[in-house]
């Protein structure tokens, strides 16, 4: 769990750097995490529906 959780914080923590490197503004930048996160948050659903109804060993990555 603590994996997951600081995986996503890095984005954060490199947020500055991003941005420069790319020539992004902040909302642009706001705007491309929020899609990201929105995205996470949609596949983790998807994949966890598809666990309940999958063998186990299909599942394996």
């Amino acid at each position: 769990m603590m994996i997951n959780f600081a995986d996503k914080s890095v984005l954060g923590l490199a947020a500055d750097p991003i941005r420069k490197d790319l020539g992004l503004s902040s909302s642009a930048f706001g705007l491309a995490s929020s899609a990201f996160f929105l995205l996470f948050s949609v596949c983790g659903a998807a994949v966890g529906l598809l666990a309940d109804r999958v063998r186990p060993k299909w599942m394996r990555f």
